[in-house]
């Protein structure tokens, strides 16, 4: 992470389908010296899709090697790679970062997830406009 921070705990979300604006999103906690950060941030592919957040820790690792596995199993009975879990092609972040000289309250966590999300629904809206789609 840049500025110094050092990440104390990464957290995948799912997308919450009573909450429509709400998108597939993962919460940073960040710790730096005397200052803490909270980062929030989405990812989209090209044609605008919040796609889901990677596993995080240990079962990043066990995801590894799970696909490893099934690449190597698709070489060997089907004689070809398989189709990559992911497209290729831009991929567009929204995030929102703030950091402060204390631990961010639970308050204030919420405040800015709330700021998240209404900022990447307005910009997703102006980068990917709904009638384009």
């Amino acid at each position: 992470m840049g500025g110094g921070f050092d990440v104390e705990k990464e957290i995948p979300h799912q997308r919450d389908p009573k909450m429509p604006d709400h998108v597939y999103y993962t919460e940073v906690k960040l710790r730096h010296a005397f200052k803490h950060g909270y980062l929030l941030f989405a990812i989209a592919d090209s044609k605008g899709k919040i796609l889901e957040p990677e596993p995080a820790g240990l079962s990043a690792t066990v995801s590894r090697y799970e696909k490893a596995l099934k690449s190597l199993k698709s070489i060997f009975t089907k004689g070809q790679l398989p189709e990559p879990d992911r497209p290729h092609g831009a991929a567009y972040q929204f995030q929102t970062f703030v950091e402060s000289n204390a631990p961010f309250t639970d308050e204030e966590q919420l405040a800015v997830r709330e700021l998240f999300f209404e900022a990447t629904r307005t910009l997703h809206n102006k980068v990917f406009p709904p009638e384009a789609k």
